[in-house]
C-alpha cells in the first residue's frame, strides 16, 4: 500500500551546489542525504528563476524607486483627470441601456481593474 504521509525533504541550495561543484557524494551523505538524492543533483541542473532586483546595487534600486514614484504620480494625475472628465460628461450608466457588446467590454474592463482597485470604488467611478 502506498504511504501518502511521506513528505519530500528540502535541502539547502548551497549543499546541492557543493555536491555539483565537487562531484563528491560523501559531502551530502555525511549529513544524512540519501545517496540517490545526491546522485540526482549531479545528473540534472535546472535553470534557476529569480527576480532581477536581487542582483542590483543599492544605488540602482534607489534610482528605480525614484523613477517608479514619478511614474505612479503621473498615472494618479491621469486617473484623477479621467474620473473628473467622466463625471463632467454626465455619463450615468444607471440610466442608460448598453448594447451587449458594450456590456461585455465594460465587464472585462472592470475585471482587469479589480486587480488594483475594489469593485465598490470602480462602480462608484461608473456611478453605478
Amino acid at each position: 500500500m502506498l504511504d501518502l504521509t511521506t513528505r519530500r525533504r528540502s535541502y539547502d541550495h548551497r549543499l546541492r551546489d557543493l555536491v555539483r561543484q565537487t562531484g563528491d557524494l560523501r559531502a551530502a551523505g555525511d549529513i544524512g542525504v540519501p545517496r540517490s538524492t545526491a546522485r540526482a543533483w549531479l545528473g540534472r541542473q535546472r535553470p534557476v528563476v529569480s527576480i532581477d532586483v536581487v542582483d542590483q546595487e543599492t544605488r540602482e534600486l534607489q534610482a528605480e524607486v525614484v523613477l517608479l514614484r514619478r511614474r505612479v504620480s503621473r498615472l494618479r494625475a491621469l486617473l484623477r483627470f479621467l474620473v473628473v472628465l467622466l463625471r463632467l460628461s454626465g455619463l450615468d450608466l444607471g440610466k442608460r441601456r448598453l448594447e451587449e457588446h458594450d456590456k461585455e467590454t465594460l465587464v472585462r474592463a472592470v475585471d482587469r481593474a479589480r486587480d488594483v482597485s475594489s469593485l465598490a470604488s470602480l462602480l462608484r467611478c461608473l456611478r453605478m
